[in-house]
């Protein structure tokens, strides 16, 4: 995300609102205004504030253009472009997050006798 306004959110606060709303289980814009009010969990991941969801719905069209097709044939090319970038980034950090949960030996064990599954990791 590249932002030319000196009034544009920080890239750390678009992600960790858009993490934090994804923690609280939110499954719409409007409910990031619930998260306005702590102070906690954007210290935490150092944060500077937890943007609104306008601006959350603005950075992630960004990162995330919808294919469209109307526009012209430049405007396409430029989502597309921006989507395989966008991809591509994705992809990496969800490998880097996941490489060492990969390399941790566990044990999953489930009592399936019973209504509720009990899971423990044993390391």
């Amino acid at each position: 995300m590249d932002y030319t306004s000196p009034n544009a959110p920080k890239v750390v606060d678009v992600l960790g609102t858009w993490l934090l709303s994804i923690l609280d289980g939110q499954r719409r814009y409007a409910h990031v205004a619930g998260l306005r009010g702590d102070e906690v969990a954007p210290r935490i991941l150092g944060m500077n504030k937890i943007i609104s969801d306008e601006s959350l719905r603005r950075a992630l069209a960004h990162l995330a253009p919808a294919p469209c097709k109307y526009g012209s044939e430049e405007e396409r090319a430029a989502r597309a472009i921006q989507l395989a970038k966008s991809t591509a980034w994705m992809d990496k950090a969800l490998g880097e997050s996941t490489q060492e949960s990969l390399r941790t030996p566990w044990i999953l064990d489930a009592d399936t006798g019973r209504c509720q599954a009990s899971c423990r990791l044993n390391v």
